[in-house]
């Protein structure tokens, strides 16, 4: 959680810390800062604390987890969706629920144990991973343009309109505004009640990327005009990158807060604060839709449309590469706690060591949803038979 501190709350802990002065003044001082207009952003009253919220887990879309995932590729159970292809990815509640949205416009919500809690109908199709705010609300969009915010029970609080399909996937900001792009080229910022918070125009016509968001609010966001945009709190644009291709996946932001991407040009790109290019990557076998993965020691983990998944150094040197097979890999990895990397494909679902070599592979499902871990290492993964399977340890069965 240290860091979404911001300065102020960085400079209260350190006084605790320090024992220069007691819990009481420091509460003193931190309503004295919300009177005086100053805002505190706790993270814990904006995204929910769930083992995976969103989308590439948190806003700066790391893909890392704190617990440990599975070390055996055991089913523990699937849920039958009932239809062919589902794109959303899953997203955990904190009760350990999972959602995801289907081809038909439902969004689903899945106890822990398999069984249904409940649906809800939107009027197009969902592919975006629902986001989920510290008070339960389901932030999810729609291709028939709308952004849901769907009660923990499954009620409708609201629905914000644009003009185009929401293939971007919503992402929770440490001020609690929710971001995404939309099929008009716009990245949207709405505050958690619905209200227009800005809509920031890019220079294409599509934006499928999945904004990630700084600790200081500067939202990264890629386009169908081949640009990376950062973008400030207000909605000016600060920067924008040209690639040589569309960029559909999330840009991740590191520790130092350089931002890493990929684009369909075939590159993985690394990128400075100010927008000036610090590497980039060349991958061959044709675009790259997989979005970027950020384990604790700053490796960079990514997987191609050429079946093999690549973990470069953050200078940008190949650590290693492993090749799961020679279908395409859509989805981002998922990091655990021991850096054991989870990442799904068109050939199944695989476990990586952190030094490169294989710890378990799981052949009897397409994908192209990436993964979520939960709380008690169970692995999520919606596939394109339509189901969503939960996959785990056989101890964990007894």
């Amino acid at each position: 959680m240290k860091n979404f501190l911001t300065g102020r709350q960085r400079t209260l802990c350190s006084l605790r810390q320090r024992g220069k002065t007691s819990l009481s003044t420091l509460m003193c001082l931190a309503v004295f800062l919300t009177l005086s207009g100053f805002k505190t952003n706790v993270i814990l009253a904006q995204l929910a604390n769930s083992p995976w919220p969103m989308l590439q887990h948190d806003p700066q879309h790391t893909s890392r987890s704190h617990y440990q995932g599975p070390q055996s590729g055991y089913v523990k159970w699937s849920f039958v969706i009932g239809e062919r292809v589902v794109l959303s990815s899953p997203s955990i509640g904190p009760d350990g629920a999972i959602y995801f949205g289907s081809h038909s416009g439902t969004i689903y919500a899945v106890e822990p144990t398999g069984t249904l809690r409940w649906t809800y109908q939107t009027g197009g199709p969902v592919e975006t991973t629902p986001a989920i705010s510290a008070k339960g609300t389901i932030y999810v969009g729609s291709g028939d343009g709308k952004l849901y915010a769907i009660k923990p029970e499954g009620k409708l609080e609201f629905t914000f309109e644009t003009t185009s399909p929401i293939d971007s996937s919503p992402t929770i900001s440490p001020d609690g505004s929710i971001c995404f792009g939309s099929g008009n080229g716009k990245l949207y910022s709405i505050t958690k009640f619905g209200d227009l918070g800005y809509g920031c125009h890019t220079y294409g016509p599509i934006v499928y990327s999945s904004p990630a968001i700084r600790e200081d609010g500067v939202v990264y966001v890629g386009s169908h005009d081949y640009r990376l945009y950062a973008i400030g709190r207000h909605g000016a644009i600060r920067w924008d990158y040209q690639t040589k291709g569309f960029i559909d996946a999330s840009p991740a932001i590191g520790p130092d807060e350089s931002v890493y991407f990929t684009s369909w040009d075939g590159n993985v790109y690394a990128l400075r604060p100010d927008g000036s290019l610090k590497w980039k990557y060349p991958i061959e076998g044709g675009p790259i839709y997989s979005s970027a993965a950020i384990a604790s020691d700053g490796t960079i983990y990514v997987g191609s449309c050429n079946g093999i998944l690549y973990a470069l150094a953050s200078n940008g040197q190949l650590k290693w590469s492993y090749r799961i097979g020679f279908e395409k890999i859509y989805s981002s990895a998922v990091i655990d706690s021991n850096g054991t990397i989870y990442v799904s494909s068109l050939d199944g679902l695989f476990a990586i060591n952190s030094n490169g070599s294989l710890k378990w592979e799981y052949r009897g499902f397409h994908t192209k949803s990436s993964p979520a871990l939960g709380a008690d290492g169970t692995i999520y993964v919606c596939t394109t038979d339509g189901k969503l399977y939960a996959m785990g340890d056989k101890r964990s069965e007894k």
